[in-house]
Protein backbone atom coordinates (compact mmCIF):
# COMPACT_ATOMS: atom_id res chain seq x y z
CA UNK A 1 0.00 0.00 0.00
CA UNK A 2 1.19 3.48 -1.00
CA UNK A 3 1.32 6.70 1.43
CA UNK A 4 2.10 9.80 0.97
CA UNK A 5 4.05 11.99 3.52
CA UNK A 6 3.73 15.78 3.74
CA UNK A 7 7.23 17.25 5.60
CA UNK A 8 7.77 20.44 5.61
CA UNK A 9 11.47 21.33 6.86
CA UNK A 10 14.24 23.46 7.33
CA UNK A 11 16.88 24.37 3.97
CA UNK A 12 19.91 22.89 5.31
CA UNK A 13 22.44 21.04 3.95
CA UNK A 14 22.03 17.83 5.57
CA UNK A 15 18.18 18.15 6.10
CA UNK A 16 17.28 16.00 2.94
CA UNK A 17 19.62 13.06 4.10
CA UNK A 18 18.53 13.30 7.70
CA UNK A 19 15.09 12.23 6.61
CA UNK A 20 15.53 9.89 3.48
CA UNK A 21 17.92 7.94 5.77
CA UNK A 22 15.13 7.49 8.47
CA UNK A 23 12.77 6.18 5.98
CA UNK A 24 15.40 4.01 4.86
CA UNK A 25 16.30 2.78 8.19
CA UNK A 26 12.73 2.11 8.81
CA UNK A 27 12.08 -0.63 5.64
CA UNK A 28 9.80 1.83 3.36
CA UNK A 29 10.91 2.20 -0.15
CA UNK A 30 10.71 5.23 -1.60
CA UNK A 31 8.69 5.41 -4.77
CA UNK A 32 8.71 8.86 -5.59
CA UNK A 33 10.21 12.29 -3.89
CA UNK A 34 9.48 15.81 -4.57
CA UNK A 35 10.66 18.94 -3.03
CA UNK A 36 9.75 22.87 -3.38
CA UNK A 37 9.80 25.88 -1.57
CA UNK A 38 7.60 26.69 1.54
CA UNK A 39 5.77 30.35 1.73
CA UNK A 40 8.33 30.72 4.95
CA UNK A 41 11.39 31.35 3.95
CA UNK A 42 14.46 29.12 4.40
CA UNK A 43 11.63 26.18 4.31
CA UNK A 44 10.90 23.60 1.80
CA UNK A 45 8.08 21.33 1.67
CA UNK A 46 8.80 17.54 0.66
CA UNK A 47 6.19 14.61 -0.65
CA UNK A 48 7.33 11.90 -0.25
CA UNK A 49 5.52 8.52 -1.82
CA UNK A 50 5.84 5.00 -0.12
CA UNK A 51 5.87 1.71 -0.47
CA UNK A 52 4.30 0.76 3.02
CA UNK A 53 6.67 -2.50 3.38
CA UNK A 54 6.99 -3.99 7.31
CA UNK A 55 6.43 -0.52 9.89
CA UNK A 56 3.29 1.16 10.47
CA UNK A 57 3.30 4.34 8.57
CA UNK A 58 2.59 5.94 12.50
CA UNK A 59 5.44 5.22 13.70
CA UNK A 60 7.60 6.27 10.53
CA UNK A 61 6.20 9.98 11.64
CA UNK A 62 7.37 10.16 14.77
CA UNK A 63 10.43 9.16 13.86
CA UNK A 64 10.51 12.11 11.48
CA UNK A 65 8.92 14.37 13.47
CA UNK A 66 11.96 14.28 15.74
CA UNK A 67 15.14 15.06 13.22
CA UNK A 68 16.35 18.34 14.55
CA UNK A 69 15.62 20.43 10.99
CA UNK A 70 11.66 19.28 10.57
CA UNK A 71 8.97 21.54 11.51
CA UNK A 72 5.67 19.15 10.79
CA UNK A 73 5.23 16.07 9.18
CA UNK A 74 2.22 14.38 8.26
CA UNK A 75 0.25 11.53 6.31
CA UNK A 76 -2.04 12.56 3.49
CA UNK A 77 -5.32 10.89 2.80
CA UNK A 78 -5.11 8.39 -0.19
CA UNK A 79 -7.51 6.85 -2.75
CA UNK A 80 -7.19 3.02 -3.01
CA UNK A 81 -4.88 3.45 -5.88
CA UNK A 82 -2.44 5.09 -3.81
CA UNK A 83 -3.01 9.08 -5.26
CA UNK A 84 -3.54 12.23 -3.00
CA UNK A 85 -7.36 12.81 -2.53
CA UNK A 86 -8.34 16.12 -4.28
CA UNK A 87 -10.46 18.18 -1.80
Amino acid sequence: MKQILSITLKNQPDALVRLVGVVYRRGFAVESLSVTPAPMPNYACVKAVVNDCLPPSGQLLQQIRKLVHVESAELLPTDYEGQAKSF
